[in-house]
């Protein structure tokens, strides 16, 4: 079983990947026109770093020869809900922006408002698309460290005093965060400081990688 579970977290892992460099890719295009959101790159990295956790701690769950299947499944359920997490950060690429036509010139022009609504365009900035789906965003990953140590509860692996709780206290506190916080500036600061803390935590928890596989 050890070997399914690193082929769904590795398959996860990689979707969940494929849409954040999308994101990020399209945030990048998105900014010759002006219109982009720095918190939302901040948490683009910072779920890609989280996805890289997961796929380094992966060895150390299935280092015996079976895993239980509860553990199995509740593992399974963090990468499934950081790549959820990927699709609600953002829109599908160019769903969030004004329709831009290019003329002979090289000038970029907006369609008037009345263009857009005869097209049926349903655009919206990038920060409001956001903060449509914030709480479903910081409700599942305030979930993440819920499961995490659940998890551990019912193998028997958890400890109380370990860095790898106190990184899950954090996370908490910052999706708690997330509920209440609504200015720009607020929102940035909030997504750096989640950036930096899981940078942090790698570092210290995971200073080699396994390189031999499963």
């Amino acid at each position: 079983m050890s070997t399914y579970l690193w082929f769904f977290v590795a398959f996860l892992s990689g979707w969940a990947m494929r849409v954040l460099i999308g994101n990020l890719a399209d945030l990048l295009q998105s900014r010759t026109y002006g219109r982009t959101y720095l918190a939302v790159g901040l948490w683009n990295v910072f779920l890609m770093l989280l996805v890289v956790e997961m796929w380094v701690a992966a060895p150390f769950v299935t280092a015996g020869s079976q895993v239980a299947t509860e553990s199995f499944l509740l593992f399974i359920l963090l990468p499934t809900a950081v790549t959820l997490m990927a699709y609600l950060l953002q829109p599908e690429p160019g769903k969030y922006e004004t329709e831009v036509e290019v003329s002979m010139e090289g000038e970029a022009a907006a369609d008037a408002p009345e263009e857009q609504q005869a097209s049926g365009a349903t655009h919206r900035p990038l920060e409001e698309a956001f903060n449509r789906n914030r709480q479903f965003f910081f409700g599942i990953l305030l979930a993440l460290p819920v499961v995490s140590v659940l998890r551990e509860v019912l193998t028997g692996d958890f400890v109380l005093m370990s860095e790898d709780l106190g990184f899950r206290a954090l996370l908490a506190l910052g999706a708690i965060a997330g509920f209440f916080v609504k200015g720009k500036r607020a929102n940035t600061a909030l997504a750096s400081c989640m950036l930096a803390a899981i940078v942090a935590y790698t570092l210290i928890v995971f200073p080699y990688i396994n390189t031999k596989g499963v």
